[in-house]
């Protein structure tokens, strides 16, 4: 029997200025206790959680440093510190935000990721690398 999906929004991958690559990427706004951050995050299937610069923390009102601390290990191998964050994430211009646990790095990184909690457990998403396509249907 075959299945049907059917998605409500098809977007291109975003584009790297940095490196000239296309690469499968949102627009999300991070909303703290005190204030909001704007960013573009890669989408990782792998990655358990959000992962977001620390540097982003004081200008929303988290204490980096009071967070659960948190060692996050990359496909390759490397290690991360992070500090896991409770906030809320608009992502793809809706008005609903997701309240979920993030990480924050302790320091500097190269790229933020949307990874399954918080972020892919809100969404059903296709991915068509050939086309460099994402197709998303929120939750509701």
């Amino acid at each position: 029997m075959a299945t049907t999906v059917t998605y409500s929004l098809s977007l291109n991958y975003m584009h790297e200025a940095r490196t000239g690559r296309r690469f499968p990427g949102l627009d999300v706004t991070i909303h703290g206790p005190v204030g909001s951050d704007r960013t573009i995050a890669h989408i990782d299937t792998g990655a358990e959680y959000c992962f977001f610069n620390g540097m982003r923390a004081s200008a929303l009102g988290i204490d980096l440093l009071s967070g659960e601390r948190k060692t996050l290990t990359s496909a390759a191998g490397g290690s991360t510190e992070a500090y896991l964050h409770e906030v809320e994430l608009e992502f793809l211009s809706l008005s609903k935000r997701v309240r979920t646990v993030v990480a924050f790095s302790s320091s500097s990184i190269q790229r933020e990721i949307l990874g399954r909690n918080g972020f892919l457990d809100n969404i059903q998403l296709g991915v068509r690398e050939k086309r460099q396509m994402l197709y998303v249907e929120p939750f509701s």
